[in-house]
């Protein structure tokens, strides 16, 4: 009964994904995350295919996947219908006014001969990234994560590009990867490099293709070779600790690490790779709550929607990073359903595990539905832009995507605060970039 359970649910998500592409209304987001809970399904019974005994190990208690798949086929059901309701409601009050596509903005900011200095002054930024392994301070840490995603623009220039900015940004891009690669920040170490491909996959499909079949081999195969590297990576950080510091020494040791051959099992080596890429909270709080765990509703929900608006400084950071096992909202909550939280802890509280946690079934219907509405609007605003000032509007959409996708996650109150706080960065320092690279020649 289970197995057909899932298997409608399956059937029922493609049939609606379908139908969210045809009214996205010229917008990305709200589809990723359709396609993101299918993936997760389809991670989910591979997992099983290959370890019919996956366990998610707690604190308190252990739970098989195969035990969690249908609850949270249901459940995932719900929120992809939370977020159709959502794009469907946006769609009705905002159009898009300016529908462009990627590949016809490619080929506007492609042929302005401003290109090179754009993407020096974006290489510059993105510099940034690599500060903050060895400066790890606020203002740093703000700088890098609002421009991490810059390297998707530097590969839509691609193709226009001269070797000697091609090798500057291949060069930061290497060294970025080596670098967080060593702290055992996998998603800043690779998620650039993803980035940069996409948008280098739009260059080659915009001026070049009839190139397009063989670059997507190439392709294809990269991103089929870092999928092993990041179960290294894990197991240079399980071994080594997460945040070392970076030298000649730790380097020569992640290198020798990478050449070591791995003593896991198959099984092991699973759980290292397809079994990381799970979002452990979105299936395991639909099932010890409220069955072990009572919903939260409400509790703490005032200082969960008080704190968007605070902007904490370094020393506050460093005080919200060491309390917030203690804090009933946000990645916080996780401790009441046996998840062990402290300072450097890398899991997340995403938007489904919260409204599950906090209202059961009606809050992922909810929050979906409200997320989604957020998420295209702000994703239309930034294509809108397009006809006032088309370098802030290409900045501030890639932001959006970059933050949107990675909000997979996060609760709603902290994807909020990065888009009010972060936004205002980057207009600002756009808006000199477009002073200084394009205000004196208009492009359109």
């Amino acid at each position: 009964m289970s197995v057909i359970a899932a298997l409608l649910f399956f059937i029922s998500s493609i049939a609606i994904f379908k139908f969210a592409i045809s009214c996205r209304d010229y917008t990305f987001l709200n589809v990723f995350f359709i396609f993101y809970y299918l993936f997760q399904f389809i991670l989910a019974v591979i997992i099983l295919g290959i370890n019919s005994d996956f366990t998610i190990n707690l604190i308190g208690f252990s739970l098989k996947l195969r035990d969690m798949l249908l609850p949270f086929s249901i459940n995932a059901f719900v929120a992809i219908l939370g977020v159709l309701a959502g794009m469907k409601l946006l769609n009705l009050i905002f159009k898009t006014t300016c529908p462009l596509t990627l590949s016809q903005k490619c080929m506007l900011l492609g042929f302005n001969e401003n290109v090179e200095l754009f993407s020096f002054i974006l290489g510059l930024l993105f510099i940034i990234n690599i500060l903050s392994v060895f400066f790890p301070i606020y203002i740093i840490n703000v700088f890098s994560l609002t421009f991490s995603f810059v390297p998707v623009i530097a590969g839509l220039m691609w193709t226009k590009l001269k070797k000697e900015n091609q090798i500057f940004w291949i060069s930061l891009l290497f060294i970025n990867a080596l670098f967080h690669s060593i702290q055992g920040s996998r998603g800043y170490a690779f998620i650039p490099m993803f980035l940069f491909v996409f948008g280098y996959y739009i260059s080659i499909k915009t001026f070049y293709p009839l190139l397009l079949h063989r670059r997507r081999i190439v392709i294809v195969v990269l991103l089929l070779t870092i999928l092993p590297l990041l179960s290294k990576i894990q197991d240079f950080r399980d071994y080594y600790g997460r945040g070392i510091d970076v030298s000649v020494e730790t380097t020569s040791d992640f290198i020798s690490f990478l050449g070591e051959e791995s003593m896991n099992s198959v099984s092991s080596g699973m759980n290292g790779s397809l079994g990381r890429l799970l979002n452990y909270p979105n299936f395991t709080i639909p099932v010890v709550c409220p069955s072990f765990i009572s919903h939260r509703g409400f509790d703490s929900m005032g200082d969960e929607f008080k704190s968007i608006f605070v902007l904490n400084g370094q020393a506050n950071a460093l005080a919200a990073l060491n309390r917030r096992s203690s804090l009933n909202y946000g990645v916080g909550a996780l401790s009441k359903y046996g998840y062990y939280i402290t300072e450097k802890t890398s899991t997340g509280l995403s938007l489904f595990a919260d409204g599950y946690s906090r209202f059961g079934v009606v809050g992922i219907f909810v929050y979906s539905l409200f997320y989604a509405f957020i998420l295209g609007l702000v994703e239309k605003i930034a294509l809108n832009l397009w006809s006032r000032n088309i370098i802030l509007s290409l900045l501030f959409y890639f932001y959006i995507l970059n933050a949107g996708i990675l909000s997979y996650g996060l609760t709603y109150y902290s994807f909020l605060k990065i888009i009010l706080f972060r936004s205002i960065l980057l207009f600002v320092v756009g808006f000199f970039i477009y002073k200084i690279c394009f205000a004196r020649k208009k492009i359109s």
